[in-house]
């Protein structure tokens, strides 16, 4: 007899399995950490990447990759390079084209380029799609706008700026009558009544019921009221038609210049005046 009982071989044997397998972990966890052990831990080396790209000038590409740099071009100046400066481009090409429509002095003593605007009038916004959206804000008279079919009768045009595009008022002269208005009287008022008799005693009696009536002047032969040319309905409709065609016409010009920007020739100009540095397949480098 050893003098162990069985309780206590049973703890020795777990013991000495223990012993063998000393961390009690399984046979993929203790090859893990043997191959951690045996692996030593290398150094880290930064390594530095060169590449080399070869980069052309316009005239140095064949025909094939100068026309694929136009169009890289073209696509950058009508998109990514689109800024405040070409959107006032816009804005002023259609300035100036109205003036020319209009008739404004200003505009056909200056060029483009010197023209500084209709006094008055302001392009206030614009949109080049299909909707031709052009919102224009101001006063039109005969000293701005002589080209317009002025009437006798029609004072100016009033042009207002709401929801992005342009509301046209045609305003008629008032022509006030200038002779001398007659003297007023006391009426009594428009009572219906069946007891005449009693009313006229009683405005008697009570004079502060009778209303202050304002006659009209007679007017005379000669009173601008009488003899002033009366404006048409078809005249009023005819300037308000000619303001919108002007207005019609200096959207398109806007819209020209727009695709001016972004045509072929433009682009080459840019390419031209600039020192541009493409690849070999005419990409923008």
């Amino acid at each position: 007899m050893d003098g162990l009982t069985g309780t206590t071989r049973k703890i020795l044997t777990a013991v000495t399995a223990r012993t063998l397998n000393p961390l009690g972990c399984n046979e993929a966890l203790r090859r893990a950490i043997t191959l951690r052990r045996i692996s030593p831990l290398g150094k880290l080396t930064m390594h530095s990447i060169i590449t080399r790209t070869d980069v052309y000038g316009f005239d140095e590409l064949n025909e094939q990759a100068q026309q694929r740099a136009v169009d890289v071009i073209r696509q950058k100046l009508s998109s990514d390079w689109w800024d405040d400066g070409d959107s006032q481009d816009v804005t002023d090409e259609m300035t100036y084209e109205l003036a020319i429509l209009l008739g404004n002095p200003d505009a056909s003593e200056h060029g483009a380029a010197d023209f500084q605007g209709i006094e008055g009038v302001v392009v206030g916004w614009w949109s080049l799609d299909r909707s031709q959206d052009l919102a224009v804000g101001g006063r039109l008279d005969r000293t701005n706008a002589p080209r317009l079919p002025w009437s006798d009768g029609i004072s100016h045009v009033q042009l207002t700026c709401r929801f992005q595009a342009t509301i046209v008022d045609v305003h008629v002269e008032d022509d006030c009558c200038t002779c001398e208005p007659r003297p007023p009287v006391r009426r009594a008022p428009r009572w219906t009544t069946r007891h005449v008799t009693r009313l006229r005693a009683a405005l008697l009696r009570q004079p502060h019921l009778l209303v202050v009536v304002t006659r009209p002047a007679r007017c005379e032969p000669l009173c601008p009221a009488r003899i002033a040319d009366s404006v048409t309905e078809k005249q009023c409709t005819a300037m308000e038609q000619a303001v919108r065609n002007a207005l019609g016409d200096a959207w398109q010009a806007g819209k020209r210049q727009e695709e001016f920007k972004s045509s072929e020739s433009y682009a080459r100009e840019c390419i031209a005046g600039s020192s541009f540095e493409f690849t070999k397949d005419g990409d923008l480098y």
